[in-house]
């Protein structure tokens, strides 16, 4: 009976084969639980994210509200002062109060205008 196993090596051979689907099962749940874990990890990070993302949003609305708040206040401070003031001469370009055509300013005079004309997209 040379060919028929006997008890014992069917009994090792079942016993090893259990070990085996056992380590297998053993790795399955493993990561199984890796891969729960993770996707708690990536929903937390992704809800802080969400939440950042609304912070910055709001900061963006808030600080753009007050940049045409403070856009709006100086445009309504120009008018007045473009509409002409005490001192100038008429038909002079606003900011130049008294000056002729072929007067020089000083030199602190002279780059001040010349900022502001920059400024206001005109040159003389």
């Amino acid at each position: 009976m040379e060919g028929a196993p006997l008890p014992q090596d069917k009994t090792v051979a079942l016993t090893e084969r259990n070990t085996e689907l056992d380590a297998k099962a053993h790795e399955a749940e493993a990561a199984g639980n890796r891969a729960a874990l993770a996707r708690v990890r990536l929903e937390q990070e992704k809800e802080i994210l969400e939440r950042h993302n609304e912070w910055l949003n709001a900061e963006l609305a808030r600080k753009t509200e007050a940049y045409q708040q403070e856009r709006t206040g100086a445009t309504a401070q120009a008018r007045p002062a473009r509409q002409g003031s005490a001192g100038e001469t008429p038909g002079m370009p606003v900011g130049h109060p008294g000056r002729t055509p072929g007067q020089r300013r000083s030199g602190t005079a002279a780059a001040a205008c010349m900022a502001d004309a920059a400024e206001a997209g005109r040159t003389d």
